[in-house]
């Protein structure tokens, strides 16, 4: 990983998009590799063809994360399990020549296993969707936390300036995070105390040291200003 050198002081042109330019090109571009994706999209560096709702010009997605992998796998054996759950039953009664009272007709029985199975798929695409859409994004300019809420259908999100960062820490809970290298980024705020959390993201290690090579960058400009 890059670490942050000194800044020197560089003359400041009239427009603010201008500014964040000319500091992303010459030194905080710098402190990222070069473009990389995980297997399963948990943590990708320099993504390509990202943009959001807020973007301001000239502001550049250098890290965009979701939960690691590893935190699906809880719905997902739900999910496996409710989808054998009839299946094992009908196997089971068939065993034991258990034989099922003509109460409802064929149609009907249809209709039931067919809603079931609706509201399992229902299930899968409701924790995928949050998984996928939750994500936590760092720029030139700000960290960001999106989420996505399925029961509102609304979209929140918190974000921090890189220059109101105050403290970057990282927390990894259990032998398995430690293992799969996994764990919480937490982002406090200088100017109202506030605290972003990147949840169970992948190589929280690295996401706090860029996180905060970037804010020392954007400080020391800012003081070179003031």
């Amino acid at each position: 990983m890059a670490v942050a050198s000194p800044v020197p002081q560089v003359p400041r042109p009239e427009g603010q998009s201008e500014w964040t330019d000319i500091v992303s090109k010459q030194y905080l571009d710098k402190l990222l590799p070069a473009h990389e994706r995980s297997i399963l999209g948990g943590l990708e560096l320099r993504p390509k063809n990202i943009r959001f709702a807020t973007q301001n010009k000239g502001e550049k997605v250098y890290i965009l994360l979701r939960r690691h992998w590893f935190t699906n796998l809880g719905w997902i054996s739900n999910a496996a399990f409710f989808a054998v759950l009839p299946l094992v039953v009908v196997f089971l009664l068939q065993i034991f020549r258990v034989q099922l009272p003509d109460l409802l007709s064929t149609k009907v029985w249809l209709i039931l296993i067919l809603s079931y199975y609706g509201l399992v798929v229902t299930f899968i695409l409701r924790n995928l969707i949050d998984w996928f859409f939750n994500l936590f994004i760092v720029t030139n300019e700000r960290i960001i936390d999106y989420n996505v809420n399925l029961t509102t259908t609304q979209l929140g999100a918190g974000e921090m300036a890189l220059e109101n960062i105050e403290e970057v820490k990282q927390n990894s809970v259990g032998i398995i995070a430690s293992f799969l290298n996994f764990g919480d980024v937490l982002i406090k705020s200088a100017a109202d105390r506030s605290v972003i959390k990147f949840e169970k993201v992948p190589r929280p290690t690295f996401v706090r040291d860029i996180i905060s090579d970037l804010t020392k960058v954007v400080k020391s400009f800012n003081r070179n200003e003031s």
